[in-house]
């Protein structure tokens, strides 16, 4: 660079000097920790399950509904019993355990 371009950097950037070989600093690449958005016990995917208004434990709704499907198949079947079986993890609904 010439002497009269650097003194009018030098000048714009507050009296900081300039090397002569000056770039502009790269830029680290972050890797955010990504949240995976597949449950590690059941295999279903959480948001997939969330869109499409899946069963979930942790509403009460939703524990009604399980428990009065289980009570109209014991009613209909008189042999079997029948359990919710919920995943410990996301908290989805992944079966329904049906003794005879």
């Amino acid at each position: 660079m010439s002497d009269n371009i650097k003194k009018k950097l030098e000048k714009i950037f507050e009296g900081k000097k300039l090397s002569d070989n000056s770039e502009p600093p790269k830029k680290r690449k972050t890797s955010k920790a990504r949240k995976s958005n597949i449950c590690t016990t059941c295999n279903e995917h959480i948001i997939e399950n969330e869109d499409r208004d899946a069963l979930r434990f942790t509403n009460t709704f939703h524990q009604l509904q399980t428990k009065q499907y289980c009570d109209e198949h014991e009613r209909v079947h008189i042999t079997h019993k029948c359990k919710p079986h919920w995943c410990g993890d996301c908290g989805f609904l992944m079966n329904y355990d049906i003794e005879i």
